[in-house]
């Protein structure tokens, strides 16, 4: 079912800002996309299914009848100060705070340097986009340093009725101690594993060994100006599919490559497309392109442009 997509950016007008940078300041965001809209633009139509304001602790829901009804907590790791990292936990079902069933990693993303004030989300019922930017760099590709990236919510299975398919992605699968080591967004992407996520059975099993399908399209990590037209190419697009190792087994000593409880491919990410073509430093973000019709935002990373996310429609 296709899902339209909103845009929601920190210089919108009545847009909540990252003044502080705590993470009480990151939830204020977040909770005003997801939950309760700003200036003229409506919330992506998330709910709220507790929230301790005295400790600074949200918990949020998708949809329940378009999505899977995943749950996400959102706290402050350690303190509420300016810069201080920002937990993000997701769980098939969160009956009272700090009570987890299919607990997946703790995601930790903060504020880190006084310029990290500038923010985007792109979100739907289901699931969104998140990065922190640094106002010191108009470029479309940014910093190379400490703009970090999330995905949350339900991925898109290769599997119906995939029980396991709400989760929190960014650059790790362990429960994090320190957002020090982010960068940008998937920053390594095609060679680290992103996410703890559960089998489709609904079962307590799950697995680690997950990456995006993306090695050896381009190279992430050298900064490139110009458009593909200015180089006499053009864009070859790939969805942003995710996949394991296919002589791994599952839980049931089942090959990947046959199972449908953790199948070696599992999914992909709603409305990301991975570009063969790198560039874009010299441009400014956002750098909108159109591919089949409809307007792509490139992704910041520190180097060059080459994810690219739908901004009209996700799960189609």
């Amino acid at each position: 079912m296709a899902l339209p997509v909103t845009l929601y950016r920190w210089d919108d007008p009545g847009a909540p800002q990252l003044t502080n940078r705590t993470p009480a300041d990151i939830i204020a965001v977040l909770k005003a996309c997801l939950v309760d809209g700003y200036g003229d633009k409506l919330p992506a139509g998330w709910s709220v299914e507790f929230e301790d304001v005295a400790t600074n602790q949200l918990v949020v829901r998708n949809n329940q009848v378009v999505g899977s009804g995943g749950f996400l907590h959102l706290y402050p790791y350690s303190d509420n100060n300016a810069g201080s990292d920002l937990a993000m936990v997701a769980a098939q079902n969160i009956p009272s705070l700090g009570t987890y069933t299919n607990k997946g990693q703790r995601y930790l993303i903060d504020t880190y340097y006084a310029q990290n004030i500038q923010w985007w989300v792109a979100a739907t019922t289901r699931g969104f986009y998140f990065q922190i930017m640094d106002n010191r760099y108009a470029s479309a590709v940014g910093s190379s340093n400490r703009e970090p990236g999330v995905f949350v919510g339900d991925f898109e299975s290769t599997l119906p009725n995939d029980a396991g398919q709400f989760i929190v992605a960014g650059n790790t699968t362990v429960d994090m101690t320190s957002a020090s080591a982010l960068s940008g967004f998937f920053y390594n992407d095609g060679t680290d594993y992103f996410a703890k996520i559960y089998d489709t059975d609904g079962s307590a099993n799950f697995t680690t060994s997950y990456k995006l399908v993306s090695q050896g399209i381009m190279s992430r990590t050298v900064d490139l100006a110009g458009t593909p037209g200015d180089h006499g190419l053009q864009h070859w697009l790939q969805p942003s599919f995710f996949s394991t190792l296919s002589h791994a087994l599952d839980n049931n000593s089942v090959s990947v490559i046959q199972s449908n409880t953790r199948p070696m491919l599992r999914g992909k990410f709603p409305g990301l497309l991975l570009s063969s073509f790198g560039g874009y430093s010299d441009k400014n973000w956002p750098v909108i392109e159109q591919f089949d019709g409809q307007d792509y935002v490139g992704i910041r990373n520190g180097f060059n442009v080459y994810k690219w996310l739908n901004l009209v429609e996700w799960y189609v």
